[in-house]
């Protein structure tokens, strides 16, 4: 079983097709990096926002359910730092 040779011009045109891929692999890379980042702010906002309405509950006069209640309505898991795949 030999295989048959292969010529420069294939060689050249696997070689331009695999740096074509290289180059839209790492552009789809640079673009998810930027999607992390910008949904890492989102959640932060989001964090620091539900801080605010808990610290305004804590403060309120009680009216219908406590602001005890209400926060245990908000059970929510916000790990920002974990990466995926991380629990």
């Amino acid at each position: 079983m030999s295989t048959a040779p292969v010529s420069t011009p294939q060689i050249l045109d696997r070689l331009k097709e695999l740096r074509a891929d290289f180059a839209d692999g790492n552009a789809q890379l640079a673009e998810l990096d930027r999607r992390q980042h910008d949904l890492r702010d989102q959640v932060l906002r989001i964090e620091g926002a539900i801080r605010v309405l808990e610290e305004l509950l804590a403060g309120a006069p009680a009216r219908g359910a406590g602001p005890a209640d209400a926060r245990d309505d908000l059970d929510l898991d916000l790990d920002v730092g974990a990466g995926p795949g991380t629990a």
